[in-house]
């Protein structure tokens, strides 16, 4: 035992040694530091999938003296409006856009002292959209991997991260098929995927076998969300010993010190945003244990490790929505858990040669949100996949102390996302021989609640809300060992049966929520068997259990009724008449068969990044809402308009079709001030019960779209089977929102 405190005493002199010679001492007398220069950025330079939320920070070797008319952001010789302050000892210039910055551009930086007087870096891609926002390149392809195995080393701890250029089709990934890490004799390396948007992780289950040739191969029938094949890849590479490795104990405090990098309180999460206000923020803490790989054989690009299953804690999320009115909830203990190997480097620092001048901490990480409080739970909790942050080591009285930067955009209540600048500071402890080892996670594994049949108050009694197409929704009290689950196996551990039979469904899992669809009915009792054998990270295991619901029965109308659109986006749920249409004034007339008498309706203004959406009142016929395109007339068309109401050509795009609901997202961002209409097809009779699904909108129970809600004229009333003209919404492009 004495042997081994020995070696780890030494092994920690040894990586203190070599990381305080590239980058701070622990030393009370130093040399004079040489000229003034740049010791760190944020982002770096020519960063790629930076957020468009992003402050940009610039920390320089001593005081400076920089205004708002030294700097200037810029887009292609566009100037961006910003605003400057100097915090951290007069060290630090923090640029902050009085906007949003737009997706997928490249920006230039221009300040005194940067090298070359700029710094360059490129925003990502959107999470949701029109496409020419969510992608980076018209090819589906791989843009990045993380460790390249150049100049980042792929050793034997390293989990491996892919970036696409496209969002991912998750339903069409798996590991083991079409995504696979494999020896060279051909043995599948056990792993965890992971997928989410424009990402991927391959976590293997153990050390790579180093010295052993390995390759990740991803083949073509993983698609991107719009249908495209990915460009195959086939990555070979060799990882190397990072032995003999040694675990740095690390704190992240809650001290509420203000960060040297942005001024703002380190470890605290602000989660800005239109529903929340911005004065909702938790404060997190915790220990974080980084293993190194042996600092002598990696004394330039040293690869460290947090492993899987850590977690920081933090205060509850004050839930009022604007920043004012109480939403009757709080979020409870907020956790953030590590649900793969994150991987990081310490790597030379790229601005300066100054003795001082601290290294650069770069680390990627895929955490699990979840909260305390059972209903924020089911509205907050998410998975962050690549969660970038990029820092600043040095050792300050022999211990490691770091400081990084990232920017963290969550989904708030499934419908806005949420943004917040994350000061992480995390502090080496001064006794490691004697630092304590992770601490048991004593959360129960446990069923936290469940859609549509709970008895736990705040949802119980939902199954009456339950409609076919509506997902079924598990939330549990922490992030499960998506391994355990096999989704995707012969022998599923998450079974849905009807009358003892297996419905078939598919299934994600976010944050610590699955997700499951299937074709529900009416009338019918389903059971959700969660069987033995499912974990969260740490092996805890999940009681099994039944969860039984039964679906209301529905009540059908003698003689049928004929679906509404209750709700489009933007516009009117009916029919216009167009008589008095007149585009140019801002009108598009009133609803057909309304009284003259009734207001004309303006012609409604649409965001350029919102979607066409409509909901209707019945389960439809999926299949006969199709999209109008260059070879074929479907039941559903989008169009521009020249000013004189013409149509000048069809918009592209993709349509999305639920049980209840259809929603259009253009390829390129509505323009603003132009011209659009969308067109949804019935079979302009009011009076008949005819559908054709190859040319109308129809019901699950083949009636068509009812689009005549109410007519003047005696005997045009509609019947209740009926259809109408078809629904024509004129619309107006406008600046993009992000309320």
């Amino acid at each position: 035992m004495n042997s081994i405190y020995r070696f780890r005493s030494t092994a920690l002199i040894i990586a203190m040694a070599m990381l305080a010679a590239c980058g701070g001492s622990s030393q009370t007398v130093t040399p004079a530091p040489p000229a003034q220069s740049v010791f760190y950025t944020y982002p770096d330079a020519d960063q790629t999938g930076v957020s468009t939320q992003i402050p940009m920070v610039v920390r320089f070797s001593g005081p400076v003296s920089i205004t708002e008319s030294d700097v200037t952001l810029a887009n292609d010789g566009v100037a961006v409006a910003v605003s400057v302050e100097t915090v951290g000892d007069g060290r630090s210039v923090v640029v902050r856009p009085e906007t949003s910055l737009d997706f997928n551009t490249r920006y230039e930086l221009s300040m005194p002292g940067l090298p070359d007087g700029r710094l360059d870096f490129t925003t990502g891609p959107a999470t949701k959209g029109p496409r020419s926002q969510q992608i980076t390149a018209e090819e589906f392809a791989v843009t990045r991997m993380v460790p390249d195995g150049d100049r980042l080393p792929i050793v034997d701890f390293s989990a491996l991260r892919v970036q696409l250029s496209q969002p991912v089709d998750v339903d069409t990934v798996r590991y083991g098929d079409n995504v696979a890490l494999r020896t060279d004799g051909g043995e599948l390396v056990p792993a965890t995927l992971l997928a989410k948007g424009h990402f991927l992780t391959i976590d293997p289950d153990d050390n790579l076998i180093p010295g052993v040739p390995h390759t990740l191969t991803i083949n073509n029938s993983v698609r991107s969300v719009y249908g495209a094949p990915l460009a195959a890849v086939a990555w070979p590479f060799t990882p190397l010993d990072s032995g003999p490795n040694e675990t740095l104990v690390l704190e992240a405090p809650a001290s509420g010190e203000p960060s040297q990098l942005t001024g703002q309180t380190i470890n605290l999460v602000p989660v800005i945003a239109a529903l929340l206000g911005e004065e909702t923020q938790s404060q997190q803490e915790g220990l974080v244990f980084s293993e190194l790989a042996f600092v002598p054989n990696f004394p330039d690009v040293t690869p460290l490790r947090i492993a899987k299953g850590g977690m920081l804690t933090g205060d509850e999320l004050v839930v009022n929505i604007g920043g004012a009115v109480d939403a009757g909830f709080n979020s409870g203990t907020v956790t953030v858990e590590f649900i793969s190997d994150a991987v990081g480097f310490l790597l030379p620092n790229p601005y300066s040669n100054n003795p001082q001048a601290p290294r650069q901490l770069r680390v990627l990480m895929d955490i699990a949100i979840a909260t305390g409080d059972a209903e924020a739970n089911a509205a907050f909790n998410q998975d962050v996949l690549h969660l970038e942050l990029v820092g600043q080591a040095v050792v300050e009285d022999g211990r490691l102390v770091a400081d990084a930067l990232t920017v963290v955009e969550s989904e708030v209540l499934g419908v806005e996302t949420a943004f917040g600048t994350l000061s992480f500071r995390m502090e080496g402890l001064f006794d490691q021989e004697n630092a304590p080892g992770p601490l048991p996670d004593m959360r129960e594994l446990a069923l936290q609640s469940w859609m549509p049949g709970n008895d736990v108050p705040p949802f119980q009694n939902n199954v009456d809300k339950q409609r076919p197409g509506d997902p079924i929704v598990l939330n549990f009290t922490k992030a499960l060992d998506r391994k355990t689950l096999e989704l995707d196996g012969v022998d599923p551990r998450i079974v849905l049966r009807r009358a003892g039979m297996d419905v078939p469904y598919t299934a994600y899992f976010d944050g610590v929520s699955l997700v499951i669809n299937a074709e529900l009915e009416y009338g019918e009792t389903y059971d959700v068997v969660l069987r033995d054998g499912i974990t969260d990270i740490s092996g805890a295991p999940l009681m099994p259990q039944t969860l039984t619901f039964t679906m209301e029965d529905y009540v059908r109308e003698v003689p049928l009724a004929s679906p509404l659109a209750l709700n489009v986006y933007p516009g009117y749920p009916c029919a216009l008449n167009t008589d008095e249409r007149n585009l140019g004034a801002g009108i598009t007339g009133r609803c057909d068969g309304a009284m003259t008498s009734d207001d004309l309706l303006p012609v409604p203004q649409m965001p350029a990044n919102r979607s066409i959406e409509v909901r209707f009142s019945q389960v439809m016929n999926l299949d006969s809402i199709t999209l109008t395109d260059g070879d074929n007339t479907g039941s559903v068309t989008v169009e521009r308009l020249n000013e004189d109401g013409s149509v000048a050509g069809l918009v592209s795009g993709q349509l999305e079709t639920r049980a209840r609901e259809m929603v259009f997202t253009p390829d390129q961002p509505w323009e603003i001030g132009a011209l659009y209409q969308y067109t949804l097809r019935s079979n302009g009779e009011s009076r008949a019960s005819t559908c054709v699904p190859e040319e109308m909108i129809c019901s699950q129970d083949g009636l068509p779209l009812r689009t005549r809600l109410f007519a003047q004229t005696p005997g045009a009333a509609p019947t209740l089977d009926g259809g109408g003209p078809d629904l024509q919404i004129a619309f107006r492009g406008a600046p993009e929102v992000d309320w």
